[in-house]
This record gives C-alpha cells, sequence and structure tokens, in this order.
C-alpha cells in the first residue's frame, strides 16, 4: 500500500471528550497501573475521534474524486446536526462499524483491557451536538499514528443547542 493515503469518514470528538479520553487514559498510565504484565499502546491525547468508515488506501490522485464524492454523499443525506452520546464500550473484532481507538493492546497480560474497559464503560460522557463530518488521512509513524482532516463536511443546518459547543465546533 506503499504511495497509497489511508483514508476514514470520522468524526472530530470536542473539548469535553478529549479531556474525559486523556484522564481515563492517565489513570492507566505508567508500568504499576496495569494488571500483570500489559501492555497498551495508548492514542495520543487529541488524536481521539471517532471513526465512522474506513475506506483504506487511496491513490493519491484519486483523493480529490474522494472527497467530491463524500460532500455529494453527505449533501444527498441531507446530513443535519444531530445529539451524540457515548454508551458502552468494548474491544472490537472488526473495523466495520463506527469506533474509537483509545489504545491497541500489545500485550493483554491479564484483566487489563476488561480493566479499561469497564472504567471507559462507567464514565459518565456528555451529550454533544455533532455539525461536521471529516474526511481524514491517517500517517503511520514510529511515534504513533497521526491523523490529519483533509476536508470538513458542515452540517446543512447549524443550530446551537447549548451543548458542549458541538463536536468539531
Amino acid at each position: 500500500m506503499a504511495g497509497r493515503l489511508r483514508l476514514f469518514l470520522g468524526l472530530p470528538l470536542p473539548p469535553s471528550y478529549q479531556e474525559g479520553l486523556a484522564r481515563l487514559a492517565g489513570g492507566f498510565s505508567g508500568p504499576s497501573r496495569l494488571p500483570g504484565a500489559a501492555r497498551l499502546a495508548w492514542t495520543r491525547p487529541g488524536n481521539w475521534h471517532l471513526t465512522l468508515k474506513f475506506l483504506g488506501g487511496v491513490a493519491p490522485d484519486r483523493a480529490r474524486a474522494v472527497i467530491e464524492a463524500s460532500a455529494a454523499a453527505l449533501a444527498a443525506l441531507p446530513f443535519r446536526p444531530f445529539r451524540l452520546g457515548a454508551g458502552g464500550a468494548g474491544a472490537f473484532p472488526s473495523l466495520a462499524r463506527p469506533h474509537l481507538t483509545l489504545a491497541r493492546v500489545r500485550d493483554d497480560g491479564g484483566d487489563a483491557v476488561a480493566e479499561v474497559l469497564e472504567q471507559a464503560r462507567t464514565t459518565a460522557w456528555p451529550v454533544v451536538t455533532v455539525r461536521d463530518v471529516a474526511l481524514w488521512r491517517s500517517e503511520t509513524g514510529a511515534d504513533g499514528p497521526v491523523y490529519t482532516p483533509l476536508a470538513v463536511f458542515a452540517a446543512a443546518d447549524g443550530g446551537d443547542d447549548g451543548t458542549d459547543g458541538g463536536a468539531g465546533g
């Protein structure tokens, strides 16, 4: 897949979610915080987003066409602001479902994943208003992935309902 762009559609997460996820991950940081020999590679704070659809490797000369097709699809819905509240937590066997990657398991070493999932499940997450969807590029590197929005598609109607400034807004 060398030379191809790893693209996906996703929701930017608002500051309240970014801060809550940072607190959650911080509570498990350090070798003594996880049971057994567990090793988790945490996603860097600020990199968190909700992946809606992974598009895979796209030839660079097709990126503009993907942006245009995404804009046309969202315009045809029509995409309007909607309320989103987190609920539940789990480990996924498939990337086909919308998901947020908090960490990648390098070595479970026991009950580490269950402990992290239970903490995420019992955290109170606010309800936010989603006002845009982004087309992201994912680049892998030695320090972990870097996610760059290539295009942001705003909802057709942006009324403010006063909740948390909205996802992506």
